[in-house]
């Protein structure tokens, strides 16, 4: 009878093992956030171990394909190392409709927001529900 050990690798990227907990990918993951700032890890190392990661850190290289791409894989580890807010938590308990549709009009107006100034002038469209407007 014989007995076959599997060995795990670690992920290139966040160096998860099924065993890392995630406390300690998200260590690893400031310090390749570190790394990648101070150019001792370099994308065009990173690009080819892609088939070694973990599928999160897959997920976060879709797109980076060269030293072009660093800010958008620095923005997208400290995406993946924010905590998540008491607010997004609270939002999503069951049974809290109330909660759920105040966020979700809180994004609405974010969206609004970040949308202007728009380069599109302003509509010159009567409101449909207005009386004088049907006059016309």
């Amino acid at each position: 009878m014989s007995t076959t050990s599997v060995l795990v690798e670690s992920c290139p990227l966040c160096g998860a093992t099924n065993a890392t907990s995630a406390s300690e990918r998200k260590r690893q993951l400031s310090l390749q956030l570190r790394s990648l700032e101070n150019g001792s890890t370099q994308i065009k190392d990173l690009s080819p171990l892609c088939s070694q990661m973990c599928t999160q850190c897959q997920m976060m290289m879709i797109g980076i394909t060269s030293e072009d791409d660093r800010l958008e894989l620095r923005d997208r580890i400290l995406k993946e190392l924010e905590p998540i807010s008491a607010e997004a938590q609270r939002a999503s308990l069951p049974g809290e409709a109330g909660a759920r549709e105040e966020a979700r009009e809180k994004m609405l107006d974010k969206t609004l927001a970040d949308s202007f100034p728009t380069s599109d002038p302003p509509s010159s469209i009567p409101d449909p529900e207005a009386d004088d407007s049907l006059a016309a």
